[in-house]
């Protein structure tokens, strides 16, 4: 029986186009991953809100605190939950932290819904909500650095988890994984462009995180991350006036959600 790769390879070759429609399907339309019990204990605890956007019911948490309020963004195909054990520390220092599952994600409805989706709600709360922290994990840095890049919101801190840099070489990063080639790719970024009215090739964090200047920041990664290399970060950092990068050894992409390493650094750097 043929595997997905050789499938792949066969449709590449004689239906491009069909490949790469399927393909930017797949990209705009995030998995959905099982809640673990784990995960589950801290959200018990937080006041729950659907929270009515454009066409969408996005669900939103929030654990009311007086040190300073957190904005947390989770990842593409990430949910809330995945910070189950930064929140509990956050929660447990005082801070007043707001989370949500972004359009289809996690425990909101479920819909036709795209990245553009997911960075208008961000930019959304940014705009309209006076946070004094953001922390990003993967994806999520996109839309926070969009947004910053654009408008002028008055933030303290930033935390970018594991960030991308260009959204090509995310593409390229994802098509490595499931065995995507360069014409399919090439198919792909022209669609986006002509879907979201932006140019795929000149979107990136650092280029975004360049154009702020008043807001320090933390750049966390992990130093065997698969999904987005570490030297997206280092790029990221280089081009970010004002951030550290803390590399965490022998974790990945997702694991270091979970890592005290990780909780300790958040902790240490919103405290100072």
């Amino acid at each position: 029986m043929l595997n997905k790769k050789i499938i792949q390879h066969i449709l590449a070759l004689f239906f491009p186009h069909i490949l790469a429609k399927k393909f930017y399907y797949e990209l705009n339309n995030p998995k959905i991953r099982k809640i673990t019990t784990t995960e589950s204990k801290i959200f018990s605890k937080a006041s729950e809100k659907i929270r009515k956007f454009n066409h969408l019911d996005i669900n939103t948490y929030h654990w009311p605190g007086e040190k300073g309020k957190i904005l947390i963004i989770h990842g593409w195909e990430g949910r809330a939950t995945n910070f189950e054990s930064i929140i509990k520390e956050l929660v447990k220092e005082g801070f007043d932290v707001s989370i949500f599952d972004a359009p289809s994600h996690g425990t909101s409805a479920k819909s036709n819904t795209t990245m553009k989706d997911f960075g208008e709600f961000v930019q959304h709360l940014l705009k309209t909500t006076n946070f004094d922290y953001v922390i990003t994990h993967s994806f999520g840095a996109v839309p926070c650095s969009f947004t910053l890049s654009e408008s002028h919101i008055n933030l303290k801190k930033i935390v970018f988890i594991a960030p991308p840099d260009h959204f090509t070489d995310w593409i390229n990063d994802v098509s490595r994984l499931i065995g995507i080639n360069q014409k399919i790719i090439d198919i792909t970024l022209e669609k986006f462009k002509k879907d979201y009215n932006m140019n795929p090739y000149e979107m990136s964090v650092s280029k975004f995180i360049k154009k702020v200047k008043n807001i320090s920041g933390l750049i966390i990664h992990g130093e065997k991350d698969k999904i987005t290399p570490l030297e997206r970060a280092i790029n990221v950092n280089k081009n970010w006036q004002g951030s550290n990068l803390e590399i965490i050894p022998d974790i990945g992409h997702f694991k270091i959600l979970d890592s005290k390493k990780t909780i300790s650094e958040i902790l240490k750097y919103l405290k100072n």
